[in-house]
């Protein structure tokens, strides 16, 4: 579903916030295994200016909060793929290396205080962008 979003140009503003929110409010029932394709998805649309800043928040917050209670050897691994993906996308397009620097002047990164957060802003200031 996330990858056909980028296709279909009638997506409008409310269209796509609500795309969001569904995936985004789905992805709790989602098996461990499958949530690196599917941020892969979410960075890849972000790359193409699907809104930047409301899919790495979305995939922070849920990393950050929700994913906490979940299998914990099973999710280092999950997260450490994720990491990956979005070095990847950040070289690919730096600008959304820039939505993570937004997120942690906005204060979510700092206020949800969670490895993940902390392992994303490590990552992502290794990243050359240049």
């Amino acid at each position: 579903m996330i990858s056909l979003a980028k296709e279909l140009p009638f997506l409008d503003k409310g269209r796509k916030t609500e795309l969001l929110e569904k995936v985004f409010s789905g992805v709790k029932c989602i098996d461990l295994q499958n949530l690196p394709s599917l941020v892969y998805q979410l960075l890849v649309l972000a790359s193409k200016g699907f809104y930047k800043r409301e899919v790495i928040g979305g995939v922070v917050f849920f990393f950050g909060s929700k994913a906490e209670s979940r299998v914990a050897y099973v999710l280092k691994q999950i997260e450490g793929t994720i990491l990956l993906h979005a070095n990847f996308a950040v070289k690919q397009d730096p600008s959304l290396g820039q939505e993570v620097v937004v997120l942690r002047i906005s204060g979510l990164l700092i206020i949800l205080r969670s490895r993940f957060c902390f392992r994303l802003l490590g990552s992502e200031s290794s990243v050359r962008t240049h």
